[in-house]
């Protein structure tokens, strides 16, 4: 037996009752297997559930994303100096929280609006030129 491998049953914490099913069936498959097969099977096993992981997540971030631009959320030009105030609906319940960052440096700021998903945008720029904001939204139960 190689060295490196240490051969031991798959203990379940008391945090992880949950778990019991599948750590009983990796103890099952284990015991079919020599150690260097079993770490393999792991090794594999991981790898697949990190890839499958990974191709859901970039889906849901396009889905996301192909949510927002459809929202179409216009942003007029302001005048320097001059009292700007623009507001705004997201009608999805699915964004449970919005943000944006880089207003306070050209003199403007976000709030939420009285309803649902309502927002505005005001101040008076003390800028003048193009600037990129970033509106952040957070979506219902995923966690990026």
């Amino acid at each position: 037996m190689d060295e490196n491998i240490q051969e031991t049953d798959i203990q379940p914490s008391d945090k992880a009752e949950k778990g019991n099913e599948l750590l009983n069936a990796l103890n099952v498959v284990r015991e079919q297997m020599t150690p260097e097969m079993f770490n393999e099977f792991i090794t594999y096993s991981i790898n697949q559930l990190k890839n499958n992981y990974m191709r859901d997540w970039q889906d849901n971030e396009t889905y996301i994303q192909n949510k927002l631009n459809a929202l179409n959320i216009p942003f007029p030009n302001g005048t320097t100096n001059k009292e700007y105030s623009q507001t705004f609906e997201i009608n999805d319940d699915d964004f449970e929280r919005v943000e944006f960052e880089g207003l306070e440096e050209i003199g403007l700021q976000w709030m939420k609006e009285e309803g649902n998903n309502r927002f505005s945008i005001k101040g008076i720029p003390t800028v003048a030129g193009d600037y990129k904001l970033k509106m952040r939204c957070y979506y219902r139960g995923w966690i990026p």
